[in-house]
């Protein structure tokens, strides 16, 4: 902005006796014309892969350039996001970046921290950087990418599937503790076809030379009706003893935990207390010391 003032002592008027001179004062402003500021040298840090059940911060870079001084970078502008391009609706940011200090009287450094979650997909995604000058003028910047690794992980709970107490002969029984949760915790969708079960034969607790065989439980991942679906032979899944059979129905697709997104839900039935299988009352369990528990498995 340039303030100009002159006096101007050139009008006269005239009156009974005598000329006299006329001094005006007049003052002009203009406004010199003012430069957006420009983003230069965007860099991530790293290789940005996912952490199981959490988020990863990205760590953007960049540096901010105005020629008529960093005084007139409005640093609560200062911003960059990571942006999908199949989707440029779904994207991660931060506002409050920091300044990482002046590089001369015109530029200075930024970083932000942007956080990218366990379920936000593998994929290449766009970097941008934003900041205003103190006359709302914006630069902003999009000309990196990062490619967004894969993980593969989940994680189930309950860890331990329990039964209440049950006779000689009795059927289709289930678990009183289930559905088993199964949350994806990465984000890779494990899709149908892609889960398995590995039983083993539950020996007792007192005599572990009896065991009540695996081969009696059926699982399934809904429930209802009557009997109960995961009890029906038809559509529950029977284990086998030491052997890995495949849950084709089963699928943990990625999705926010927290909102009750990505997961599966698996239910436990014994179909059968054998009375001629030379049980006796105690109780059966592969929860003891060398005894291999039931797995669940993906791929």
């Amino acid at each position: 902005m340039v303030n100009m003032t002159w006096f101007n002592s050139t009008s006269q008027y005239k009156d009974n006796s005598t000329i006299k001179s006329l001094g005006i004062t007049s003052t002009l402003t203009v406004n010199a014309a003012n430069t957006a500021p420009e983003i230069f040298n965007i860099t991530v840090i790293g290789s940005p892969s996912p952490t199981e059940s959490t988020f990863t911060d990205v760590d953007v870079n960049f540096t901010v350039s105005d020629i008529d001084g960093v005084g007139t970078i409005d640093n609560a502008t200062v911003n960059a996001s990571i942006r999908r391009p199949a989707n440029s609706n779904y994207y991660r940011y931060n506002t409050t970046c920091i300044g990482l200090g002046t590089i001369n009287s015109t530029a200075a450094r930024y970083q932000c921290k942007v956080k990218m979650w366990y379920f936000d997909t593998s994929s290449i995604w766009d970097v941008n950087a934003s900041a205003q000058d103190t006359s709302g003028s914006i630069a902003t910047i999009k000309n990196v990418t990062i490619d967004y690794q894969s993980l593969t992980a989940f994680v189930l709970s309950p860890n331990s599937i329990t039964w209440p107490q049950v006779l000689l002969g009795e059927t289709n029984t289930t678990a009183n503790n289930d559905p088993m949760r199964l949350n994806n915790t990465g984000n890779k969708n494990i899709t149908q076809n892609n889960v398995n079960i590995t039983g083993y034969d539950l020996p007792g607790l007192t005599d572990a030379t009896v065991k009540l065989g695996v081969g009696n439980f059926t699982v399934r991942n809904v429930t209802g009706g009557s009997p109960l679906t995961e009890c029906l032979i038809e559509s529950g899944t029977r284990m086998a003893n030491n052997t890995k059979v495949n849950l084709s129905y089963g699928q943990i697709l990625t999705g926010n935990n927290s909102n009750n997104l990505g997961n599966e839900s698996l239910y436990f039935c014994l179909t059968l207390v054998p009375s001629g299988a030379g049980l006796t009352q105690q109780v059966y369990s592969t929860n003891q010391s060398g005894i291999l528990g039931w797995i669940i498995s993906i791929f």
